[in-house]
């Protein structure tokens, strides 16, 4: 069974995310902050990343620079989401 990253502070979208990925098989870790994300990256082998964009702290995107620049985890498959409406600023 796969092992999936989910990084995602809003509840209600971890939650939608956990049961379509649950049913479909995975295996899921959940955390709330890229912070918690790289604490599991640096002890465990993880097989795909589900990354919300809009994160406390680092954002998503800064994330998914940091995982596909480490040659150890530049060849995790990265799947950004993010359930927000507007454009955001950089």
């Amino acid at each position: 069974m796969a092992t999936l990253l989910l990084v995602e502070d809003s509840p209600t979208e971890a939650q939608i995310i956990t049961s379509c990925l649950e049913n479909a098989g995975f295996s899921l870790l959940k955390v709330t902050t890229a912070e918690a994300a790289r604490a599991i990256l640096d002890h465990k082998m993880i097989d795909g990343i589900v990354l919300d964009v809009v994160l406390p702290g680092q954002s998503g995107f800064g994330f998914c620079r940091e995982v596909k620049n480490n040659p150890k985890t530049q060849n995790i498959p990265v799947i950004m989401c993010s359930s927000k409406a507007e454009k955001m600023g950089q």
